[in-house]
């Protein structure tokens, strides 16, 4: 997977024996202070958006599960946890997908929130 923000690319990869598929995105964080980034109300609206951080996880596992922003914001869902097979990531229920995308806000550079996410390989062998 691969995203952009300004002059910065992200690059995300996993051994196909971990991951059927993965997604990245990167973002710059908002300016004076801001947590949500303004053109995120409408997809969202009624319901509030996310933080820069939840978009960044929300965007990175609609890239790994390839329908990217296809799909009705309203309807995902980010957990406070994930399934426990990797460390600190989160899960994503995502609507019209049965399986969870796995995905984490991860270190990156000054200015920039950046999250990754992965479709586990065993879950895309088995589609519901």
């Amino acid at each position: 997977g691969v995203s952009y923000a300004d002059s910065l690319v992200a690059v995300a990869a996993a051994h196909h024996r971990d991951a059927a598929a993965v997604g990245v995105d990167v973002e710059r964080e908002p300016g004076d202070g801001a947590q949500r980034p303004l053109h995120l109300g409408a997809l969202f609206s009624p319901a509030p958006a996310p933080d820069i951080a939840g978009w960044t996880l929300i965007e990175a596992a609609l890239k790994a599960d390839g329908r990217g922003v296809a799909v009705d914001f309203g309807e995902v869902q980010v957990e406070a946890i994930g399934s426990g097979r990797l460390p600190a990531w989160r899960v994503v229920r995502l609507p019209g997908r049965a399986e969870s995308v796995e995905a984490a806000v991860v270190t990156g550079p000054a200015g920039f929130v950046l999250s990754a996410a992965m479709v586990p390989a065993a879950w895309e062998r088995h589609p519901a």
